[in-house]
């Protein structure tokens, strides 16, 4: 059997970071909150709430699976807010 190309060098690339964009954070929310928050889909490699307006976060994973399920928090409270969650 031959093995893909893309086995090999994908191996050998730094892991890439993936990231979603969280909006309609609420005002009182930290990056710590947003951490806590999201470590339910798998580990946060770093998370930034911008200063609104509009209220925005950038949370980073390590993988595409954890992508997957923070993007399925999009329209779930997240300290009384109503977040949208979006893959960049």
């Amino acid at each position: 059997g031959v093995k893909s190309v893309a086995e090999p060098l994908e191996s050998k690339t730094p892991v890439k970071t993936r990231m979603v964009i969280v909006m309609d954070v609420p005002e009182q929310a930290t990056s710590r909150d947003v951490t806590v928050y999201f470590s339910q889909c798998g580990s946060v490699v770093e998370a930034r709430v911008l200063e609104g307006p509009p209220r925005i976060a950038f949370v980073h994973f390590a993988t595409a699976e954890e992508i997957r399920s923070a993007v399925a928090l999009s329209g779930k409270s997240f300290l009384g807010s109503r977040i949208q969650v979006v893959e960049k």
